[in-house]
């Protein structure tokens, strides 16, 4: 995928967190169509279609919130990570720490590429078993009601925040 006519730093951007930004282009054009057809609708007068819209739209607002404060949230990790790999390099330490999610593995990869350490980073991930397809984080996976657990949420929305 090739962003260089967007620029260095929006290329930087959207490569640190891909994932994110493709669910909150998804969640706008759903969010979009879903208010065009409740909003302009004659056939959409009914309480069960209007309420079952309602809650469509409503979900799909909160998944494009979700996912866009995600991908800011990533890019600044990026930023610290490649600040991190500029300072000390390779550092199995870093990787170990932040690989549990897909999306913090694609932000630590775009960082380790521009520093010149991709193929180490990348053969790091390969040894600790993860491949393309592993998106949802480690956590989730072995206990799904963490994602309403604040430490979690803090921890995915506000890196680098120490309690």
């Amino acid at each position: 995928m090739s962003f260089h006519k967007l620029g260095p730093k929006a290329g930087s951007y959207l490569r640190a967190a891909p994932l994110p930004h493709i669910f909150t282009i998804l969640a706008f054009f759903a969010a979009r169509c879903l208010s065009g057809l409740l909003l302009g609708s004659p056939a959409c007068q009914g309480r069960l279609e209007t309420t079952l819209l309602s809650c469509c739209l409503a979900f799909s607002l909160g998944v494009f919130f979700c996912s866009f404060t995600d991908g800011l949230c990533r890019y600044k990790e990026y930023k610290r990570f490649k600040k991190t790999f500029s300072r000390f390099g390779f550092r199995v330490r870093l990787l170990s720490i932040n690989s549990r999610s897909r999306c913090q593995r694609d932000a630590l990869l775009q960082a380790a590429r521009e520093n010149g350490i991709e193929k180490q980073v990348a053969a790091y991930f390969r040894l600790l078993g993860y491949r393309w397809y592993h998106i949802l984080p480690d956590q989730i996976l072995t206990n799904p009601r963490i994602l309403f657990d604040p430490k979690f949420l803090r921890a995915t929305f506000w890196p680098g925040l120490r309690m």
